[in-house]
Protein backbone atom coordinates (compact mmCIF):
# COMPACT_ATOMS: atom_id res chain seq x y z
CA UNK A 1 0.00 0.00 0.00
CA UNK A 2 1.44 3.61 -1.04
CA UNK A 3 1.29 6.15 1.81
CA UNK A 4 3.37 9.40 2.04
CA UNK A 5 3.62 11.34 5.46
CA UNK A 6 1.11 15.03 5.10
CA UNK A 7 1.42 17.90 7.75
CA UNK A 8 2.86 15.15 10.29
CA UNK A 9 0.38 12.22 9.19
CA UNK A 10 0.22 9.11 7.30
CA UNK A 11 -1.74 8.99 3.85
CA UNK A 12 -2.64 5.72 2.59
CA UNK A 13 -4.26 5.17 -0.72
CA UNK A 14 -6.97 2.51 0.94
CA UNK A 15 -8.21 5.27 3.31
CA UNK A 16 -7.02 3.22 6.36
CA UNK A 17 -5.99 4.84 9.43
CA UNK A 18 -4.46 1.97 11.01
CA UNK A 19 -0.37 3.37 10.26
CA UNK A 20 -0.97 7.04 11.40
CA UNK A 21 -3.03 5.21 14.79
CA UNK A 22 0.51 2.87 15.01
CA UNK A 23 2.57 5.84 14.82
CA UNK A 24 0.38 7.70 17.53
CA UNK A 25 0.15 4.89 20.02
CA UNK A 26 4.16 4.46 19.75
CA UNK A 27 4.79 7.91 20.42
CA UNK A 28 2.31 8.42 23.47
CA UNK A 29 4.41 4.79 24.62
CA UNK A 30 7.36 6.95 23.92
CA UNK A 31 6.38 9.84 26.07
CA UNK A 32 4.90 7.78 28.46
CA UNK A 33 8.46 5.97 29.39
CA UNK A 34 9.97 8.92 29.49
CA UNK A 35 7.60 10.61 31.98
CA UNK A 36 8.12 7.56 34.32
CA UNK A 37 11.82 7.40 34.27
CA UNK A 38 12.34 11.13 34.67
CA UNK A 39 9.58 11.52 37.38
CA UNK A 40 9.68 8.32 39.52
CA UNK A 41 10.08 9.69 43.06
CA UNK A 42 7.20 11.95 42.22
CA UNK A 43 4.12 11.29 43.69
CA UNK A 44 1.28 9.38 42.00
CA UNK A 45 -0.96 12.97 41.73
CA UNK A 46 1.74 14.50 40.60
CA UNK A 47 2.56 11.44 37.91
CA UNK A 48 -1.05 12.06 36.66
CA UNK A 49 -0.94 15.37 35.49
CA UNK A 50 2.25 15.35 33.74
CA UNK A 51 0.55 12.30 32.26
CA UNK A 52 -2.46 14.26 31.43
CA UNK A 53 -0.56 17.36 29.94
CA UNK A 54 2.09 15.46 28.18
CA UNK A 55 1.33 11.88 26.87
CA UNK A 56 -2.09 12.10 25.88
CA UNK A 57 -2.37 14.75 23.28
CA UNK A 58 -5.12 12.51 20.70
CA UNK A 59 -6.17 16.04 19.54
CA UNK A 60 -6.83 14.28 15.81
CA UNK A 61 -8.34 10.91 17.15
CA UNK A 62 -11.53 11.91 16.51
CA UNK A 63 -10.64 12.20 13.40
CA UNK A 64 -9.55 8.46 12.88
CA UNK A 65 -12.44 6.01 11.44
CA UNK A 66 -11.94 2.19 12.84
CA UNK A 67 -8.96 0.89 13.65
CA UNK A 68 -7.96 -2.57 12.12
CA UNK A 69 -4.51 -3.82 13.03
CA UNK A 70 -4.21 -6.39 15.44
CA UNK A 71 -3.06 -5.88 19.12
CA UNK A 72 0.80 -6.00 19.38
CA UNK A 73 1.77 -7.88 22.72
CA UNK A 74 4.36 -9.25 24.07
CA UNK A 75 3.76 -12.91 25.86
Amino acid sequence: MPSFKYLGHIIMSSNSDDNDIQREINNMLVRTNILIRKFFKCAAAVKIVLFKAYCICLYDASLWKHYNLEPQCSE
